[in-house]
């Protein structure tokens, strides 16, 4: 029963030092789970792991709050060009491939052979952004090829922010 409470605390400490970093929170997970596996079930680490992006979501909410809420105003505003309809747009891609591929991706979500490979990519994406990083106005076209990095980012350890 400890080693539940010890892997609950570290898992905890884990997901909120790494989220908002550019780096692979689920990555750093797995290689947790690698360690210290005290769950039998793979569901229950499953849920578990859900419980802990919850917690990530809501402290997003709650930091973001003031940016969201001029979200929803933008939502309903008739604005040409309406930042909403972008972040939708740029979550169709992902969506389709990760409920497609499913049984796919929930195998990967395990494998610690995979993470050397998915940590090195995203170490490398973020590399080019030192030499190469210019302000760009989020377009329909941007979006798009953000929306199709985001796929690599159903492998763990690729960073979603950080790929993109």
């Amino acid at each position: 029963m400890l080693e539940n409470y010890i892997y609950i605390f570290l898992a905890g400490a884990v997901q909120g030092l790494t989220e908002f970093l550019p780096v692979s929170s689920s990555g750093h997970l797995i290689i947790l789970n690698s360690f210290l596996y005290p769950f039998d079930s793979s569901a229950i680490k499953l849920d578990f792991e859900i419980m802990l992006h919850f917690g990530t979501v809501f402290s997003i909410i709650i930091y973001y709050k003031k940016d969201l809420f001029n979200l929803l105003i933008d939502l309903f505003s008739k604005r040409k060009e309406n930042l909403i309809f972008l972040i939708i747009i740029g979550c169709i891609p992902i969506s389709l491939i990760g409920l497609s591929f499913k049984d796919i991706i929930a195998q990967s979500l395990n494998d610690v052979s995979i993470l050397p490979y998915t940590f090195m990519f995203t170490s490398l994406c973020l590399f080019m952004t030192r030499y190469n990083y210019k302000h760009k106005k989020i377009t329909f076209n941007v979006v798009l090829i953000m929306a199709l990095f985001q796929i690599l980012a159903l492998l763990p350890g690729i960073s979603r922010s950080g790929i993109t």
